[in-house]
């Protein structure tokens, strides 16, 4: 590039020499004629571009101007020849538009498709100047320039990402994709709307759509490349997701902005149902103990309704024994309601719901309703410090139960084996953040498992036990509340750490969760 710089410099320095060299040509014609186009001539060998000098109709090439056009300087010596080798039927045509611009002094540049010798074909773009009767002209090949111009329109227009070009704040091109995406029936509706009524209000993250843009635009300018998620709004209302990748570019030497859009759909429809099977899949580890769960209180409920059937064979029986009998029978009912409200919560699509301020003490009991009875049967101790009632988390209460599902099934599993078997849950509250310890009776995790655990499908456990997506999905779960799921390897047990934000950073106000 910088030879092609020094080029250009050159280049004006030849012609303002000839310029220059034109008064003194009126004062003594034959020697300043003769200096000038010797000089001429060394100054444009010495070019690393093709460049050409015209005096009359008689042509002096430079090297690299042969090894563009593939011909040797006496091929082409004259500007017949030069029309005619390179540019064959349409010579004439050609020469015809050269000599338009040529009346015309020279404007700019005109794009030229030459054909080498070899016949292969070259795009050019020629440049001219002149002096009292020398002409020099300069040829930059373009090419490869005007090919990568090609395919890129290719790539633009059938790309199934949307290709969006923004001059400053303005949408100044995209691709039929871009229109697609946004339910449109073509770009031309999209380049005239106002883009801003396509985002919603609010990001998911809580953000304004305005004030994030204005963020991840200056994220871009600033690193020349950034990429995130965002929420768009397709012309019915539907919202979808996206991931964007902006691109810094200079057009004309103004800063301008490519993006692509990513629909992600389809993605985020496979990762619910990979979330709801891996739920489905905890639920069924402890489907045994639910079973049992239920079964002990069907059977109080028999033994209670027979105990009345006898008393009413035996006599009358009293108000107080009906009360007595009764309310044994509805509390029992209750307790049968509150698993199955709680299979309920916990089986259901959650992705769609708003992050709310939960009551934590309430969330730890029912989650632990579907496990007590398991850890029974396996005769494992379950220690767990509840949290303060009026403790609250903000959050996808359902989510944050199937992370504490995954870590007390997989301690389960861990100890059952061991002679000695507890599962220990704690809970403390560290300024505005909250940490929940599962720790077990087992005696840490290996190196070599260690750095695979968190991986999608990497599994301890038996064959047919367990999907291996346990910890992975409780992972980008608390990442997507903004916190994290550790191991403490300075625990002399296997200890899990989760950290959490009580309260989520740039919260949606509630009547905006709500719609």
């Amino acid at each position: 590039m910088d030879k092609v710089f020094h080029a250009i410099e050159l280049e004006h320095l030849s012609i303002g020499m000839m310029m220059g060299m034109g008064l003194f040509a009126g004062l003594y014609p034959w020697a300043a004629r003769r200096h000038l186009r010797r000089s001429t001539h060394k100054t444009l060998e010495e070019l690393p571009i093709a460049a050409i000098q015209r005096i009359g109709d008689r042509l002096i090439l430079n090297s690299a101007a042969e090894r563009l056009t593939g011909f040797e300087a006496r091929e082409l010596e004259t500007s017949s020849e030069f029309f005619n080798h390179l540019f064959g039927l349409k010579a004439a045509e050609t020469r015809a538009l050269y000599d338009a611009y040529r009346e015309h002094d020279f404007p700019g540049r005109i794009t030229l498709t030459l054909t080498r010798k070899n016949g292969e074909a070259r795009i050019v773009e020629l440049i001219a100047s002149r002096g009292r009767d020398v002409e020099i002209w300069l040829l930059f090949n373009i090419t490869e320039r005007i090919r990568a111009e090609e395919r890129f329109r290719v790539l633009f227009e059938n790309s199934q990402d949307g290709y969006l070009l923004f001059d400053q704040e303005t949408l100044i091109d995209c691709n039929p994709a871009a229109a697609t995406l946004m339910g449109l029936s073509g770009k031309e509706e999209l380049l005239s709307c106002n883009f801003d009524r396509h985002s919603p209000e609010f990001q998911p993250d809580g953000t304004r759509s305005a004030e994030k843009s204005l963020l991840m635009t200056e994220e871009a300018q600033r690193k020349g490349f950034h990429r995130f998620e965002w929420l768009h709004r397709k012309l019915d209302g539907t919202e979808f997701p996206v991931e964007v990748t902006l691109i810094s570019v200079k057009i004309a030497s103004k800063p301008a902005l490519i993006a692509i859009w990513h629909d992600l759909t389809e993605q985020r429809f496979a990762q619910t149902q990979l979330l709801q099977s891996s739920k489905m899949a905890s639920l069924g580890e402890m489907a045994s103990g639910l079973a049992h769960e239920i079964n002990n209180p069907l059977s109080i409920i028999r033994t209670r309704a027979e105990a009345l059937e006898m008393l009413f064979e035996n006599g009358t029986p009293t108000l107080a024994e009906l009360q007595r009998f009764t309310q044994g029978i509805s509390a029992t009912v209750d307790r049968i309601a509150k698993i199955v409200q709680g299979l309920r919560n916990i089986a259901r699509d959650s992705s769609r719901e708003p992050r709310v301020p939960t009551e934590l003490r309430r969330l730890f009991e029912e989650t632990l309703s579907f496990c007590e009875a398991r850890f029974r049967q396996h005769g494992i101790a379950l220690e767990v410090c509840l949290p303060e009632p009026e403790l609250l988390l903000e959050c996808q209460p359902v989510q944050i139960s199937q992370v504490l599902l995954n870590l007390l099934n997989n301690a389960l599993d861990a100890v059952q084996e061991l002679p000695v078997r507890w599962v220990r849950v704690e809970t403390r509250k560290i300024d505005n953040e909250l940490h929940i310890a599962v720790t077990d009776s087992g005696q840490g995790i290996p190196p070599e498992i260690l750095k695979h655990l968190m991986q999608p499908y990497f599994s301890t456990k038996s064959f047919g036990k367990g999907t291996g997506l346990g910890l992975s999905i409780s992972r980008n779960i608390l990442r997507a509340h903004q916190g994290s799921l550790e191991i403490d390897s300075t625990c002399p047990n296997t200890r899990f750490v989760i950290r959490l934000p009580l309260r989520q950073a740039s919260s949606v106000p509630k009547h905006t969760q709500a719609a």
